[in-house]
C-alpha cells in the first residue's frame, strides 16, 4: 500500500508520504507496517496497526500498536481509528 496524508501535531502542519504492507488473518484481524517519509522523503516514523473487521467487514477499528523514529526511540501513543464503508 501507499499514499499520502497531512497530520498536525501540536499546531504543526506537515505532508507526508508512506508506504506499507498489511497481513489479514481468517479470523478478520489484520495488522499493518507502515513507513512514514517527509517531504525530503527521509523516514520519519514507521508504525505497527493491529485491526479487526466487523459487520461482514463493512466496518473497522483500529489501534497503533507502536510507533517507532529512525533513531529506534518509541514514542507513546494512544491513537485509534474506527471506519465505516458507506
Amino acid at each position: 500500500m501507499e499514499g499520502s496524508q497531512v497530520r498536525s501535531v501540536g499546531g504543526g502542519v506537515a505532508h507526508e508520504t508512506f508506504t506499507g504492507t498489511v497481513t489479514t488473518n481468517p479470523d478478520c484481524t489484520a495488522k499493518y507496517t507502515i513507513s512514514v517519509y517527509d517531504d525530503s522523503g527521509n523516514l520519519v516514523r514507521t508504525s505497527v496497526l493491529d485491526a479487526v473487521f466487523t459487520n461482514g467487514g463493512r466496518k473497522a477499528r483500529v489501534i497503533f500498536e507502536s510507533i517507532v523514529l529512525p533513531s529506534g526511540a518509541s514514542l507513546p501513543s494512544v491513537l485509534s481509528i474506527e471506519g465505516e464503508k458507506l
